[in-house]
């Protein structure tokens, strides 16, 4: 188990360009996990394994010398497998696309978790997380995730008005970014304490990295 301190994420932020108070979450969980997903979605992620590498050089991260942190390559015939996190504490987690999440409660509560997620290659396999990512919001929403009932409503309008966007002969990526960035607003808000909408929360982060390039 790997547990940083309130200091050394703070020095995390520093080294990789990152405003701390910009972290969500006032836990040292919380932002934890909020910096691992930030650094996901910037294409931060090596870096910050590199530099978790530096600040505990007598651990084994998997990270062999020179690679930059780019990982080691699956066995043949296993799916490579997706980042690990480590936090100390209550988690909520769930698995999501083709990934799984495995975790190990020991001792009061330190857990790790490990998922697989794959941002989409081409415009079918993104209509198809669009649709997974309203099944989730829907998810959420009948769970009590979702608190407000107007963010709920917003929500289902912004993911419903997106995927008929995707379905126009030339979708707009500017509408399409739009629409996702104030659903995943609304999604990492619930986040915190839902399980549905954290699954969700990797999906419409790749969907709104990739909009661009697939439109």
């Amino acid at each position: 188990m790997i547990l940083l301190a309130w200091s050394e994420l703070n020095s995390l932020c520093f080294e990789l360009d990152i405003v701390y108070e910009n972290l969500s979450g006032q836990s040292l969980d919380a932002k934890a996990l909020s910096l691992v997903t930030y650094a996901q979605r910037h294409g931060l992620y090596d870096k910050l394994t590199v530099a978790v590498q530096k600040a505990r050089p007598h651990l084994d991260f998997g990270v062999p010398s020179g690679t930059g942190g780019g990982g080691v390559a699956a066995p043949a015939g296993q799916p490579a497998a997706g980042p690990t996190y480590n936090f100390h504490g209550n988690v909520v987690g769930a698995n999501f696309g083709d990934g799984t999440i495995t975790a190990d409660n020991m001792a009061g509560g330190d857990i790790n978790i490990t998922h697989n997620y794959a941002e989409p290659k081409d415009k079918a396999a993104f209509a198809e997380q669009l649709a997974q990512l309203e099944a989730l919001l829907k998810q959420a929403i009948a769970s009590g995730e979702i608190k407000d009932e107007r963010d709920a409503e917003t929500a289902v309008e912004d993911i419903q008005d997106a995927i008929a966007e995707v379905q126009h002969d030339q979708p707009r990526p500017s509408r399409l970014t739009r629409r996702l960035e104030d659903v995943k607003e609304i999604i990492e808000s619930a986040s915190k304490t839902g399980a549905a909408a954290l699954k969700a929360v990797p999906i419409i982060s790749g969907l709104i990295k990739v909009v661009t390039t697939l439109f």
